[in-house]
């Protein structure tokens, strides 16, 4: 074990450039004790650059958008934007249908797409919750 040529206190072959007791610089400089670079040692890690989903922006479409299914291709969930997608082109076509043919008021119009919207903006208020995750398992953030 050698020791710091400042104060003299015992180091270790990680102190190399500073003395953690006396905060000397190299303090090892002038014995013959050699420091191991440790990073040469280690294999580079390869990091995998993951792209997060924003929960805030998922929120968002679900209100802006919800009836469209924007949120769910958002989120990753294909199948499932393209049956809202559908759901909302045949509740727009039965609501049109009735509007025409059956009864002459606006309510009838505007009452099924409030209901179909105010679902939508409760499934992007889930989205909050702490543990929602996309198709690919990852946490929204």
């Amino acid at each position: 074990m050698n020791t710091c040529r400042h104060c003299g206190a015992k180091l270790s072959r990680l102190d190399k450039d500073i003395c953690p007791f006396c905060g000397g610089r190299n303090p090892l400089e002038g014995s013959n004790y050699q420091t191991q670079d440790l990073t040469k040692s280690l294999e580079p890690i390869e990091i995998e650059e993951v792209k997060y989903k924003s929960k805030y922006l998922a929120l968002a479409l679900a209100i802006i958008l919800g009836m469209f299914g924007a949120n769910e291709f958002y989120l990753g969930y294909k199948k499932a934007g393209f049956i809202v997608l559908g759901l909302t082109v045949i509740l727009v076509a039965v609501v049109a249908l009735l509007k025409a043919f059956v009864i002459d008021n606006i309510l009838i119009i505007i009452i099924p797409l409030a209901i179909y919207e105010v679902m939508h903006i409760i499934q992007g208020l889930s989205y909050l919750a702490a543990g929602k995750k996309d198709k690919r398992g990852e946490l929204l953030r």
